[in-house]
């Protein structure tokens, strides 16, 4: 979800038989010219509005790193939820990032709303329980956490994000 330039389903794409991206951007043309260029092969670049496309649970591993945080409303995360729980397959999983509320504790995200979400990086950040919980309803979710802000560092600065790892019940 979310594969903007490429860089990760080209990676994907030495692993898995098939990658299939999701977005909402507009250059999909550039993405499957950067793709190609690069030797990947075995990819399928869909629109947000084409995920109806994707086989009910033919999907094996789901991924989505550093997008979630760009939405501006928690609907936008629902509706990823409602297509994963359609196409992740009876022994597949996944990992979904989260940008991290940890400013507004008593809220179980916050919306950029009114706020122009550019003039702090990111628009919806969510409490990781909630996360889980909503996660849950649908899927098992074996582990949540968060890492340090740069894995190559001992600094021990936390990271704004936080991952779910989840499989099919």
């Amino acid at each position: 979800i979310g594969y903007g330039a490429g860089r990760l389903l080209n990676a994907a794409s030495r692993y898995f038989k098939e990658v299939v991206g999701v977005d909402i951007h507009e250059s999909k043309e550039r993405t499957e010219k950067l793709l190609l260029e690069n030797g990947c092969e075995n990819f399928n670049l869909l629109q947000k509005e084409e995920t109806h496309t994707i086989p009910d649970k033919s999907i094996k591993f789901a991924f989505s790193f550093i997008v979630f945080q760009h939405f501006t409303t928690w609907s936008e995360v629902e509706s990823y939820l409602q297509l994963l729980d359609r196409v992740i397959a009876d022994d597949g999983c996944g990992i979904l990032y989260f940008g991290m509320n940890n400013r507004s504790p008593g809220l179980p995200y916050v919306e950029s709303g009114e706020f122009f979400p550019e003039a702090r990086g990111y628009s919806l950040v969510v409490q990781p329980q909630y996360a889980v919980d909503e996660i849950n309803k649908r899927f098992d979710v074996f582990e949540a956490n968060i890492g340090p802000k740069y894995p190559w560092t001992t600094d021990g600065q936390q990271s704004s994000q936080f991952y779910v790892k989840f499989k099919r019940k």
